[in-house]
């Protein structure tokens, strides 16, 4: 099953340059619903002319 982008939102996007070709980005997620939330974090690397995603964490935040 995959997830409907749509239904959620993402905010408080962060970057942390490693240097010129490499970037850490954490960005909150929060489904339409309220059900869902978590905070992700990418690192992004650029590669010739392109940048590629080489690792990807999402952990969930717990419901109070």
């Amino acid at each position: 099953k995959q997830m409907d982008a749509s239904k959620y939102t993402l905010s408080d996007w962060k970057e942390t340059k490693i240097d010129a070709d490499a970037s850490i980005v954490t960005y909150h997620v929060k489904s339409a619903d309220g059900k869902d939330e978590g905070n992700h974090s990418t690192i992004w690397a650029k590669r010739g002319e392109r940048w590629w995603a080489f690792l990807h964490q999402g952990t969930p935040v717990m419901k109070k």
